[in-house]
């Protein structure tokens, strides 16, 4: 097995998408995907695991879903607002942590008067595709 090479890449040389624009028009979550396999200019580990900056500006929504097979890891960097995560809703903020497990439903919403950013770190299962199964 041929090691890893070390790599790195500042934010800024990622530019921001909107990843469900085309099959969710109000899903209105920004991504910039500094780890993943998919994605050019992007630094690629085995394809299990992926880091994602997300944005959502005031007002905006991440939609109710869940994902069949991949974890997700948050963690707040600025602003605020409601993370939904199964029954409960929670305020996110910067510091906040949460562990969504595969199969979880989640959704974010900005309630608060500036942009909201947050880390999420997917593990997906080995040789599986992201999967979304959207809710609303």
């Amino acid at each position: 097995m041929t090691p890893s090479k070390a790599r790195s890449l500042t934010e800024t040389d990622i530019p921001w998408q909107v990843p469900n624009q085309a099959v969710r028009p109000a899903d209105k979550t920004k991504v910039k995907a500094l780890i993943s396999e998919d994605v050019p200019g992007a630094l690629g580990l085995d394809g299990r695991v992926s880091l994602n900056l997300t944005r959502l500006d005031p007002g905006e929504r991440h939609l109710l879903h869940f994902h069949k097979t991949e974890t997700i890891l948050y963690y707040v960097l600025q602003g605020q607002a409601k993370l939904t995560l199964g029954e409960k809703v929670i305020e996110a903020r910067p510091g906040v942590a949460a562990y969504v497990p595969a199969g979880t439903n989640h959704a974010v919403f900005n309630d608060g008067a500036a942009p909201f950013l947050m880390a999420a770190f997917v593990l997906r299962s080995r040789g599986k595709e992201l999967t979304t199964e959207w809710l609303e």
